[in-house]
């Protein structure tokens, strides 16, 4: 079995570039999500429009927060690409360190499945946005369809990034170069985001889409990415690396 002195020079620096692309990621993903809603800590635990206001409440929303929310699904987006190089150099070195198995292998599909399923909101969201300017009328039904909607895609994509948790939980304890504490944490994280999607049940409550119950799930796993970027920088030269 190789172990984590097969990695070369080469290799190292590799995994941690990934890991720089994990601490970007995690402020492009949650932090402008945060900055965004941040005016609504006033309507505490709102965040945002509750996919249960009418569609004028979440148009007039919009129409306030246009540009902000353009920002945030541009960043959002760099985000999600970020975690897939991210998880490639996890997954590099999990397989340099226990060998490829069939958890190591759906490391970095769960990761491309999570981003793409995410974004898939993103034109939606941004739907709501752009109405109300030149060529995008402002049509209330269909502000509330279209909010509705997004929040169903995003959550939805949790599922994928809890499998992508719960795949990674399991690569850790096999491999055993990363603590037990990271391996239940990990375990922790992928069952919230799993549970995270039945905030859609929720309509107007303080679990509903839109509130920061909503999205504690993907803050968390948000945190999760950049503890991981900061362990594939922690690689020892003298212990991890082979420079003949």
């Amino acid at each position: 079995m190789p172990t984590a002195n097969s990695l070369s020079a080469e290799q190292a620096r590799e995994i941690r570039l990934s890991g720089w692309a994990g601490i970007v990621a995690m402020p492009l993903m949650f932090v402008t999500m945060i900055v965004v809603g941040a005016d609504g800590m006033a309507h505490f635990p709102k965040l945002y429009p509750y996919w249960g206001d009418t569609g004028a409440q979440i148009a007039a929303w919009f129409a306030e927060h246009r540009v902000a929310v353009g920002l945030e699904v541009a960043a959002a987006a760099a985000g999600l690409v970020l975690l897939i190089w991210l998880i490639s150099g996890l997954t590099t070195y999990l397989e340099t360190c226990g060998g490829r198995t069939v958890v190591t292998r759906m490391l970095t599909p769960a990761a491309v499945a999570t981003s793409v399923s995410m974004q898939a909101s993103n034109p939606v969201w941004l739907l709501n946005a752009l109405a109300g300017t030149p060529g995008h009328p402002t049509v209330e039904a269909f502000a509330k369809y279209t909010y509705e909607l997004s929040w169903m895609l995003y959550l939805s994509g949790q599922m994928y990034g809890a499998l992508l948790l719960l795949a990674t939980a399991f690569a850790f304890r096999r491999t055993r170069i990363f603590p037990g504490w990271a391996v239940w944490s990990t375990v922790g994280v992928g069952i919230l985001c799993a549970l995270g999607v039945f905030v859609m049940l929720d309509g107007k409550g303080s679990l509903a889409p839109g509130t920061l119950a909503s999205v504690l799930p993907w803050a968390l796993f948000s945190f999760w990415v950049i503890a991981v970027g900061i362990a594939l920088l922690r690689l020892r030269p003298d212990l991890y690396i082979d420079n003949r």
